[in-house]
């Protein structure tokens, strides 16, 4: 990955790497003992908690800690402290949105558990123009309502980007068995990192599966910040205590949402009986509870995969020729 200039195009200080205590100093090594942030449950353990505990700043994953990225700062330091770690490089790796759990320091070491493969990803934090995040129609394997993206004019949402090496999307793609992964044009779609650099084309997993709809619109969730979308929002818990009376009305009644998410762990046929219903939304809603097709919300068109050695481009708006990829 290239040069990397912020919004004043302007080399920034420290080691692009660092610690919680030395932050906002911006002078921490980066090999020091990682933040200590808490990393809460992942959601595929406590379906309730998703999308996860989510840092509130750029950091570098590295599987049971993460060390913060200086945002504001040339990102020489991350470079440096990948090589250090003998991992791939940024211009090994693929720029890959992440607007639901796969944000979640929690959620990402419960996704590389087990593998052989190296689970150090940065994860740049951003705001992605013209999307928002919403519940997608249909219930995970471990309980939650996941997330996913319908296009909304005027909004602004917080986001985050993990750059993947080729192993590492691999492993990422077998946890996403109900999602297409299209480019999206950053051009129709600007992707803009804290410190003012742009994404040009970036990748997203996008639910293949309607969206959940209250009185006809998609519900946003409530953890993720949005600014200028007018559609309402629930948060997962609230979400799940909606659809209570979905499945009481249409598959059997369950106490709560924690009963409901044991029960739909424990019997794979309930999960099959869950998604048949959820689908029938389409064309029979519920009184409370509908879906929205997604081609019936504007998704974006599909736009053609960037000539290998240039996929994930990262660029600064005012500084267009210092491309990265």
């Amino acid at each position: 990955m290239g040069a990397v200039r912020g919004e004043g195009g302007g080399r920034g200080g420290g080691a692009g790497v660092g610690t919680g205590s030395d932050r906002e100093a911006g002078t921490a090594p980066a090999h020091e003992a990682a933040h200590a942030f808490e990393f809460g449950a992942a959601p595929r353990d406590d379906a309730l908690t998703y999308p996860g505990a989510i840092p509130p700043g750029s950091f570098l994953f590295t599987g049971d800690a993460i060390e913060w990225i200086d945002e504001g700062a040339e990102r020489d330091g991350l470079r440096d402290r990948l090589a250090a770690l003998g991992v791939a490089s940024m211009d090994e790796r693929h720029a890959v949105l992440a607007y639901g759990s796969n944000r979640s320091p929690a959620q990402l070491r419960a996704k590389f558990a087990g593998s052989a493969v190296s689970p150090v990803v940065p994860v740049l934090r951003g705001r992605v123009s013209g999307l928002s995040v919403v519940y997608s129609c249909h219930i995970t394997r471990y309980g939650s309502v996941p997330a996913t993206l319908v296009v909304e004019p005027g909004a602004d949402t917080e986001v985050a980007v993990t750059f993947l090496d080729d192993a590492q999307r691999s492993v990422i793609d077998g946890t996403e068995p109900v999602h297409e992964q299209p480019v999206v044009d950053g051009d129709q779609h600007p992707l803009r990192l804290v410190g003012g650099a742009l994404v040009a084309s970036y990748r997203c997993y996008r639910s293949t599966r309607a969206v959940l709809a209250l009185d006809g619109r998609p519900v946003r969730l409530a953890e993720i910040l949005s600014v200028g979308s007018g559609l309402s929002s629930r948060a997962q818990a609230e979400m799940q205590a909606v659809l209570l009376g979905l499945w009481s009305r249409r598959i059997r009644t369950f106490d709560d949402p924690r009963s409901f998410i044991t029960a739909v762990r424990a019997d794979p046929g309930l999960l099959i009986e869950v998604d048949r219903c959820l689908a029938a939304l389409v064309d029979d809603p519920d009184p409370v509870v509908g879906a929205v097709a997604p081609n019936g919300f504007g998704l974006w068109p599909e736009a053609e995969d960037p000539a290998s050695g240039a996929r994930d481009r990262v660029r600064d708006e005012q500084q267009a020729p210092d491309q990265v990829g």
